[in-house]
């Protein structure tokens, strides 16, 4: 599982997140609409409950409010979280 934006609504995920499959985990920091604590509760479950996981929280500029997207198209982030998702899935997910 690839997680872009740690909004989970249902704290159930959290207390089983045993059952989730290798889940890698990115949030920028200054996203403005879902807290990045959202992100470090999941990643916090999936190391308890030792789970394959990966993560990385950037910290850049929040892309413009209207685009409702934490990562600017193209910038830093959104390219590097596209190049770890590939290596992720290839890793992790059988053709």
């Amino acid at each position: 599982m690839v997680d872009y934006f740690g909004h989970i609504s249902d704290p159930a995920i959290y207390s089983n997140a045993g059952k989730l499959p290798p889940t890698l985990v990115f949030h920028n920091k200054a996203d403005h609409i879902v807290n990045v604590k959202l992100s470090e509760q999941l990643i916090a479950a999936l190391a308890r409950d030792h789970v394959m996981h990966d993560s990385r929280l950037y910290t850049e500029p929040p892309y413009p409010e209207r685009y409702e997207h934490s990562f600017r198209p193209g910038g830093p982030a959104d390219t590097d979280s596209r190049a770890r998702t590939r290596q992720w899935l290839d890793k992790y997910v059988k053709p």
